[in-house]
This record gives C-alpha cells, structure tokens and sequence, in this order.
C-alpha cells in the first residue's frame, strides 16, 4: 500500500486536501480517516489497472504490427 499512502499523504498535505464520503442516509458528506482514505484510494488504483493494462498491451501489439509493416524479417 506504499503508493496509496504516498497518494494520500500527498493529497492531505500538500494540496490541504480531504476524502470526503457520503452518508446514504442523509446524503450529507463527511471527512473519512486515514484507514479509509488508504482502502479507496488502492481501489481506486486497482479498478483502473485493468483498462489501462488493456490499452497498453493494444498499443503494443499495433506498434509490433507497424514495425513488423515498416522492417520486415528477411
């Protein structure tokens, strides 16, 4: 979880930030602590991993298929 606290550090101290969550009940906001702040923020991290895992794998395959196009084996 080293890269979600250096996020959250981050944001809690340089940027005077807060992670806020909304009560269903109420629908009102309010601050989360540091444990919760750290589970979303490494969900967050990994629910975006897969599309971009996708993407870059797609953009290497077009690019092997470029190259394979521009330089071909003998």
């Amino acid at each position: 979880m080293t890269i979600s606290r250096s996020i959250v550090d981050k944001i809690r101290a340089e940027q005077d930030g807060r992670f806020l969550e909304k009560e269903a009940g109420t629908g009102s906001w309010h601050e989360v602590d540091v444990k919760r702040a750290l589970e979303k923020t490494a969900q967050a991290l990994r629910d975006g991993a897969a599309p971009i895992r996708k993407r870059l794998l797609e953009s290497e395959s077009k690019a092997e298929l470029f190259m394979g196009m521009v330089c071909p084996s003998k």
